[in-house]
């Protein structure tokens, strides 16, 4: 409700760090300049490498490498989606900071503003079989696996199989439903999908994608058989039928989540865990900007930005 800017636009090819900072509202001394997703096919202005105040990334896709290894020697600070990856993340001009999911995301509760009656869906799977390196066949394996049991079992429960919904019927479906299968990729141990079974008051049932000699934590935030179940396809079958013998343990697993996450891992705290590990480790960063002399311009550092663009596999455009 403030009369203040909101934001301000910028010039990828014509503006630099230094102008965009000039146009900030007098007085506005920023903490830190933030991006949660950098390596995501997100432009960054030229001149960032030597911003007046921290610069800080949440690294998420780990996949994009070149990419990543280009935005570690811009970036003051990163912030990797697992533990798995501090040290593959810690070779370059960047240090590695620890904040939940990397910051990438946190406590999506309040995407649930109306609550559903029942609980009327025993199993749910809201994702498609998927050719996405990062899932490896993984997703495709439970997707047809959950086909099979859909089947086998329709006479005694209901399982409901349905990918690209809209985002409403996406949210009733998961607050439906008493548990809901999720597969995490090679990107770590948690997922949007994660949080969004969780804040449902669902159980989250859920398998880790491994490889490349890489073994993200599944247990990192969230405790296994108290916060969630994990599986396997060779299990899936097995642990699911033991959970869905017992309400009362699926009751009680989906409500610790909700409760542990909404708690201790809502923006709020998460922002703040943020803003004090970077104050620790800058020494008082909030007086660097007033103190902090214009340096001349870092042509290798805005060298890495653009070659970052490139290396992105991304859409073709």
């Amino acid at each position: 409700d403030e009369p203040a800017i909101e934001r301000i636009s910028y010039s990828l090819v014509n503006d630099s760090f230094d102008s965009i900072v000039g146009r900030l509202p007098e007085g506005f001394k920023p903490t830190c300049y933030w991006d949660s997703q950098a390596e995501h096919g997100h432009p960054q202005p030229m001149g960032l490498s030597h911003a007046p105040f921290p610069t800080i990334a949440g690294i998420c896709h780990v996949y994009h490498s070149p990419a990543i290894k280009r935005l570690l020697e811009v970036f003051d600070y990163v912030l990797p989606v697992g533990s798995a990856f501090d040290e593959y993340l810690a070779v370059s001009r960047s240090k590695v900071m620890r904040v939940p999911f990397g910051l990438n995301w946190a406590s999506l509760e309040r995407l649930f503003d109306q609550e559903v009656g029942t609980k009327d869906i025993d199993v749910s799977v809201t994702f498609s079989e998927s050719d996405a390196p990062a899932y490896g066949d993984l997703r495709n394996q439970v997707v047809r696996k959950m086909e099979e049991l859909k089947t086998k079992w329709a006479d005694r429960f209901d399982v409901v199989i349905e990918g690209g919904l809209s985002k409403e019927d996406y949210l009733r479906l998961l607050q439906r439903s008493k548990i809901s299968i999720n597969v995490v990729g090679f990107n770590g141990p948690y997922n949007y999908r994660t949080c969004e079974i969780m804040n449902a008051g669902t159980l989250l049932f859920q398998a880790n994608v491994q490889s490349h000699a890489v073994e993200p934590n599944p247990n990192e935030l969230f405790e296994e058989g108290e916060n969630f179940v994990s599986f396997d396809v060779e299990n899936l079958e097995e642990k699911l039928l033991d959970l869905l013998s017992d309400d009362e343990r699926i009751s009680r697993i989906a409500q610790s989540a909700t409760k542990k996450l909404e708690k201790d891992f809502n923006y709020r705290n998460l922002y703040t865990e943020l803003f004090q590990k970077l104050e620790q480790a800058e020494n008082a960063s909030s007086e660097k900007l007033e103190n902090t002399t214009e340096p001349p311009g870092n042509q290798l550092g805005d060298f890495h930005l653009a070659a970052f663009l490139w290396e992105q596999t991304q859409k073709k455009d």
